[in-house]
């Protein structure tokens, strides 16, 4: 399977990514740059804690001051305090070596036109002009300089986002790359800060930092019982997702933190949320009672942000823990969504867990992963689609995938753009409801040979 994926390039270090192939993506990516003429000729680099990081990086920057680039080098940083960098100052893109929260043998490139990452179909174009190797040739090398960002990214924060009391909050980086600047962040915000595996010496030592898996939030979930604390907050490998554990150390679920956040902007000024397909029709239903307009988007960080800029949008939520403000350059930033969950608690008159209550919880799955293999899965889909649009009409959404979607239920089948997968999810308002919509896609599925698990009572 190609290393280079719908939106970034991952693979394994030392099989399917090594320093030669570095060297060869960092010149295919400065010919795309020289192809549409940017217009600047510094570029920013970054790479994550991997052992394997320093060595990609230095071969990617070789090849982008071959390019006649000038390199700024912003050091070991999260890719949020990259994406703030190139929104600050306008250089022709940027270029992290990071995989994000895969394991510690994985590791890989995000890539930055401008100030927006490349779309699928520039990582296309990419993939092309690599296995091509005809790459730009330059008659000068560029400088190689370095550049501190932490503190005016802090400075930043801390003017768009207040405390209304003093919190203590647990946090949990998974010895990524985030714990030190938000330990620092939060503790100058006056948070009561206390740090788990922030250590960056050895990345993810201690578990995955993924949080969007339950499995990976159990040490936060204790640590906040134990310390009494207000709030929990876990980051993910490159620090643009995060995920919420309320005072009684339950996960808050993806959607609930949506509602949250959106109920947040919404009271300060009126605007539009985009809200990730897979995400619960509470947000939606909360919006519409906030006055406010909910656009529903395919799945993804790229569509996300791309619905944001274009509907001047205040909010737009992920259902992996991807989380986009307006006021923050539109990105979706894990450490700043933290700050933002710690201003929304520090004015709330009730817990944080009796807030998550007051909002609408329907019977829903998780979102599911079957296997299916890649020349067979984007076929399934598709006969899935001609059958549900035969008898379903024009309750059938085709943007991405297929999703069904009846008066009270609806659910959801993708193709998986990372995996041989399809993924799904089903959500009902009612018990009953949700069994339903798991038959219709059950019955489907298994025509096409795919067993859908029954429903967890």
């Amino acid at each position: 399977m190609s290393i280079f994926k719908g939106y970034d390039i991952r693979g394994v270090y030392k099989e399917t990514i090594t320093e030669d192939i570095a060297s060869g993506i960092g010149s295919a990516y400065a010919t795309l740059l020289r192809k549409r003429k940017p217009l600047s000729n510094r570029l920013f680099i970054a790479r994550d804690n991997r052992s394997s990081s320093p060595s990609l990086q230095a071969a990617v920057l070789d090849s982008l001051l071959q390019a006649g680039f000038d390199v700024v080098d912003l050091g070991i940083v999260s890719t949020s305090l990259v994406q703030f960098a190139i929104n600050r100052q306008k250089v022709a893109g940027a270029c992290i070596i990071t995989a994000s929260h895969n394991p510690a043998q994985y590791n890989g490139l995000k890539l930055y036109r401008g100030s927006l990452p490349l779309m699928s179909f520039e990582m296309a174009k990419l993939e092309k002009i690599y296995l091509s190797k005809k790459f730009y040739k330059s008659q000068r090398s560029g400088n190689s300089l370095n550049q501190q960002i932490d503190s005016e990214y802090a400075d930043d924060v801390k003017k768009r986002v207040k405390l209304h009391r003093k919190l203590k909050v647990v946090i949990d980086s998974g010895n990524g790359t985030c714990g030190p600047v938000a330990h620092q962040l939060l503790k100058s915000m006056g948070c009561i800060v206390v740090s788990l595996f922030e250590d960056m010496g050895s990345a993810f030592l201690n578990h995955a930092a993924d949080p969007h898996n339950p499995a990976n939030m159990k040490w936060l979930q204790e640590e906040v019982v134990r310390q009494n604390a207000n709030l929990g907050i876990a980051f993910d490998g490159d620090g643009d997702r995060a995920g919420f554990v309320d005072e009684k150390g339950n996960i808050i679920r993806e959607d609930d933190v949506c509602v949250l956040f959106l109920k947040h902007e919404l009271q300060k000024r009126k605007g539009a949320i985009i809200y990730d397909l897979r995400l619960s029709d509470s947000i939606p239903e909360q919006t519409k009672l906030m006055k406010g307009k909910a656009i529903i988007s395919k799945a993804g960080r790229i569509a996300i942000r791309d619905n944001l800029i274009k509907n001047k949008a205040l909010f737009g939520g992920e259902v992996s823990g991807h989380y986009f403000f307006s006021d923050h350059f539109g990105m979706d930033d894990g450490i700043y969504a933290g700050a933002k969950m710690a201003e929304i608690v520090s004015q709330m008159k009730i817990p944080l867990s009796e807030a998550v209550k007051q909002i609408p919880h329907y019977p829903a799955t998780p979102e599911l992963r079957l296997h299916c293999e890649n020349e067979k899965k984007a076929k399934v889909v598709e006969s899935i689609k001609n059958s549900l649009k035969k008898k379903y009409k024009k309750q059938v959404l085709t943007i991405d995938g297929v999703l069904l979607k009846l008066d009270d239920s609806w659910g959801l089948v993708r193709v998986s753009n990372t995996e041989p997968a399809i993924t799904l999810r089903f959500e009902g308002k009612t018990k009953r409801s949700l069994k339903e919509i798991h038959a219709i896609f059950s019955k489907l599925l298994k025509i096409e040979g795919i067993l859908l698990p029954p429903l967890k009572s």
